[in-house]
């Protein structure tokens, strides 16, 4: 019984960190458009590169079209 506490403990700080992980995504996928752009394997779009860092702090929910649309008037 002993021995099942620290396993316990390690299995729910892990999975703890893989939500973790999982939420990141956002950050990591907007962190790869902008070392594209800078390697050159995309094109370099100053719009593209904010409306990705700013899709990742909204977590995935930013209107881009809506955004977009103001962003003509």
């Amino acid at each position: 019984m002993k021995n099942l506490l620290p396993f316990t403990i390690f299995i729910l700080l892990l999975s703890l960190g893989t939500a973790k992980a999982q939420s990141n995504q956002f950050y990591n996928d907007s962190y790869q458009i902008i070392d594209n752009m800078l390697e050159d394997r995309q094109k370099y779009s100053f719009k593209d590169a904010v409306f990705s860092v700013e899709e990742a702090y909204y977590q995935g929910k930013l209107d881009t079209t809506a955004l977009i649309k103001k962003l003509n008037f």
